[in-house]
């Protein structure tokens, strides 16, 4: 296949499944839930997005092509410093929904939230291009995702500060330019013999994952999937 197709496949593979239809992104959307449940998504997702700058490095490690590895950098970069670390603008939106900062930092992760960094870890330090196609599955998603859950926020369950929406609104923007590095890094690691077969799987792997993720959400608010 060319590198092309292999986006192309990759794309469609990501809308197929992409995670605005879970069950659990369209109640948000609809406000169909409570604070008290977004509370327990908050709590549970934190740990993916703490440790979402280790599969960067991850797969940086692992990198020869310094045009992937400028591209990394930035992203880590953004992840670790823009405006401040990710991980706190996570808490901060923890914290809008009167959980304790610390206590969602020190709780045990979820089966779920296990489940999506052991699978994202293994990704990224199995190749490259396996670990582009992870991220890529995700942050690709990321802008649409993170600006409807902004405006479910404000609109459904009373989100007036600035400080607890702001993850959401670095993440419409930021991962615009993130995903764009991560395809184009994919296509030249295609272009240089990457296999299409490692790459497609490990795109289904990381979108199952993540779906994984918000099954566990669902199952512990009791929403049915």
């Amino acid at each position: 296949m060319y590198s092309s197709d292999v986006v192309q496949a990759i794309d469609s593979l990501i809308e197929e499944r992409n995670i605005l239809k879970h069950p659990f992104y369209v109640a948000w959307e609809c406000g169909e839930l409570t604070r008290d449940d977004l509370a327990v998504y908050a709590r549970i997702y934190y740990p993916h997005v703490a440790e979402f700058p280790c599969h960067l490095e991850a797969v940086r490690a692992g990198c020869s092509d310094v045009v992937i590895e400028d591209t990394l950098n930035d992203n880590l970069y953004d992840e670790r410093h823009e405006p401040k670390p990710h991980d706190e603008l996570w808490l901060d939106f923890a914290a809008s929904l009167d959980l304790d900062r610390d206590g969602v930092r020190s709780k045990q992760p979820h089966l779920a939230a296990a489940g999506i960094i052991e699978t994202f870890g293994r990704l990224a330090s199995a190749s490259t291009a396996s670990g582009l196609a992870a991220l890529y599955a995700y942050e690709s998603q990321q802008p649409a995702v993170s600006k409807a859950k902004k405006d479910g926020l404000i609109r459904h369950y009373r989100f007036d500060d600035a400080e607890g929406t702001a993850y959401f609104d670095v993440h419409a923007i930021t991962d615009i330019s993130h995903s764009e590095g991560e395809k184009e890094g994919l296509v030249r690691c295609l272009n240089a013999g990457a296999s299409s077969d490692e790459v497609l799987d490990a795109t289904r792997q990381a979108l199952d994952a993540y779906w994984a993720l918000l099954d566990g959400v669902s199952d512990e608010i009791g929403l049915p999937q």
